[in-house]
């Protein structure tokens, strides 16, 4: 109950100095310490959701067939994105701590901020992939080629192939589904 009190105390001193973020001081081990630095460090092993995620990147990218460059590209992604979500995160978190239904408040105020990140993240990956695929030099580093006329046929008729052994599975499975009785 003590601890309880101590963390809704300074999440009220979180939530008081929000107006200037690098003001806030948050008490890590005995030690007062800026948020944004706490935030920062991601204090181990709460926050580390992306550190595995990037480190896993080459692995992935072997499993992909990746180029270098590529695989590299998409772990400094992750790298810059994984902590300024995070720290979207801990400020709406430091936000709605004291509240008793802070659920929904925090979603209303972290959406606005995360979706134009994720958004512009995704433009950057796309605008990457259009450079790669139109501009010379990046064709050669990637070793990119276009597709032939034959190759854009065959594409919409492999993914309807797909689509229609993924629906012959799910009626397959509701017949059984229907005779087993369940």
């Amino acid at each position: 109950m003590r601890a309880q009190r101590e963390t809704v105390g300074h999440a009220r001193h979180v939530v008081s100095g929000l107006g200037d973020a690098v003001g806030i001081i948050v008490p890590v081990g005995g030690r007062q310490v800026p948020g944004v630095a706490q935030v920062m460090i991601h204090q181990p092993p709460d926050d580390l959701d992306g550190l595995p995620l990037v480190l896993a990147t080459p692995v992935f990218g072997i499993f992909m067939n990746m180029e270098p460059l590529g695989t590299l590209a998409v772990m400094a992604t992750l790298a810059a994105g994984t902590p300024a979500i995070t720290f979207i995160g801990a400020m709406g978190a430091a936000v709605t701590v004291t509240l008793a239904r802070g659920g929904l408040l925090i979603a209303i105020l972290i959406l606005p901020l995360v979706i134009p990140l994720l958004v512009f993240g995704v433009a950057a990956a796309l605008l990457l992939h259009v450079m790669a695929m139109y501009l010379p030099p990046l064709q050669r580093v990637l070793a990119v080629a276009p597709l032939t006329g034959a190759q854009w046929v065959m594409l919409p008729l492999a993914a309807l192939t797909l689509l229609a052994v993924m629906e012959l599975q799910k009626v397959s499975w509701n017949r059984r589904v229907r005779r087993s009785g369940h």
